[in-house]
């Protein structure tokens, strides 16, 4: 069970369940902000006049600017009322002071040239990356944000329509500096996660999100330093929540589902099963959701939050629940099951691309079509198992039809005992 949260399924046809990944949930969560500093001096050389370069030149009261503050909708994501505009804005403008007081950016933006991110006290970079920000063209002038016109930089285009918009986003990095950025964040929340997809990487980050922020810097420091030329730059910082990993307050949340069992006609099935479980493997406890009241009282999402704290109960009280979960107990007397002689399906979904036959009467032969070829696979089914289906491939078995499976990014490590896997 040590390593049961680094899979997203976990399937165990000899005691009849299944598993999916819903998320991950804590009653303690961490406050994390990530920075990415966006350097001015090429673009100022090559238009000096445009607003930002104008306030990094000339002598003002303060070096940092805040340009825009951009909030999650609350329909997104449950936002916790603590954290409103104000709120997050002072935790913002809290951590960029402290990182740029302590770890010098100005600095590492001097020997990187380049688009510099911060994150867990670390600073990421690509190479340079100049080029960028230098690409300008007369028809692509914005004039209608007081804050900071005339930028011309494709970069700062998207940068002044995000803020323009009201809108959280990183359209402004290329592919290459948004996964590395991802690959950075990730690694502090899940380091057992691999970016497969950075689209649907940044779709789920975008689901921990809480604020934006968008500041103005004159020297991306919080004043000039004799040692370093003047380098203004931007900052755009991020407010995310995430759980403490591998502490005894964080559990790895699943969708149970049990597995039917034909045996002489009949089929069998567990009962009384929570629809949904969380797992703490290091001290051995679980939460359970059983009644649709219970579960609407929180968002399962990858971040799970919810209204009110759930029980936690150990593992080693005697329960159904523990004697499927105890990988040493082959026991599940305690488990209700119920019969049934009426049968209407015999393939169950477990996830994408993850199937359940378990109503074999007769050798199920079935073809497999790719979408991207001609190519036609064939695959025989004789006896209850598991099959996993590649992507973008349908499956035609006798009388059925698997729907095509998406591309989705899933860690497929799936737990299997007594079938075999296609």
């Amino acid at each position: 069970m040590r390593d049961w949260p680094k899979n997203d399924v976990i399937i165990d046809t000899n005691k009849g369940y299944a598993l999916r990944r819903l998320g991950a949930y804590s009653p303690n969560v961490i406050e994390e902000i990530v920075h990415t500093f966006v350097p001015l001096s090429n673009f100022c050389v090559a238009s000096p006049q445009t607003d930002i370069c104008v306030y990094a030149s000339v002598p003002v009261r303060t070096d940092i600017a805040q340009l825009a503050i951009m909030m999650t909708p609350r329909h997104t994501v449950r936002t916790p009322s603590s954290y409103d505009r104000d709120s997050v804005s002072r935790l913002i403008m809290k951590d960029i002071s402290r990182v740029l007081a302590q770890h010098h950016p100005d600095e590492v933006i001097k020997n990187a040239k380049s688009i510099v991110h911060f994150v867990g006290n670390q600073f990421y970079h690509q190479k340079s990356d100049a080029s960028a920000l230098m690409t300008t063209s007369p028809t692509n002038t914005i004039d209608d944000y007081s804050g900071i016109s005339r930028i011309r930089s494709t970069s700062m285009e998207m940068i002044l329509k995000q803020i323009s918009s009201n809108r959280i986003g990183f359209e402004f990095l290329s592919y290459t500096d948004l996964k590395l950025l991802l690959a950075a964040i990730f690694s502090t929340i899940d380091a057992s996660y691999t970016i497969f997809n950075v689209q649907e990487s940044l779709d789920t980050f975008s689901q921990f999100i809480l604020g934006q922020s968008v500041f103005a810097l004159r020297y991306c420091s919080l004043g000039q330093r004799n040692s370093l030329p003047a380098q203004p730059c931007l900052a755009i910082s991020t407010l995310f929540l995430r759980i403490p990993p591998d502490t005894t307050s964080a559990f790895s949340i699943y969708r149970l589902m049990p597995l039917p069992i034909i045996h002489n006609g009949d089929m069998y099935i567990y009962s009384n099963l929570p629809k949904i479980i969380g797992i703490n493997s290091i001290d051995q406890t679980f939460l359970s959701w059983k009644e649709e009241i219970d579960i609407k009282e929180c968002t399962f999402s990858p971040l799970v939050q919810c209204r009110k704290i759930p029980v936690t109960t150990s593992l080693s009280k005697s329960s159904c629940l523990t004697q499927l979960l105890n990988e040493d107990q082959s026991a599940t007397n305690m488990c209700q099951v119920t019969r049934s002689t009426n049968i209407e399906q015999d393939i169950m979904q477990i996830d994408d691309g993850i199937w359940f036959f378990y109503n074999i009467r007769q050798a199920h032969h079935c073809q497999v079509y790719s979408t991207s070829n001609d190519l036609i696979e064939s695959i025989s089914i004789t006896e209850p198992t598991i099959v996993s289906i590649p992507c973008n491939k349908t499956v035609t078995c006798m009388d059925s039809q698997l729907p095509i499976s998406p591309c989705t990014q899933r860690r497929q490590r799936v737990h299997q005992c007594g079938s075999r896997e296609k």
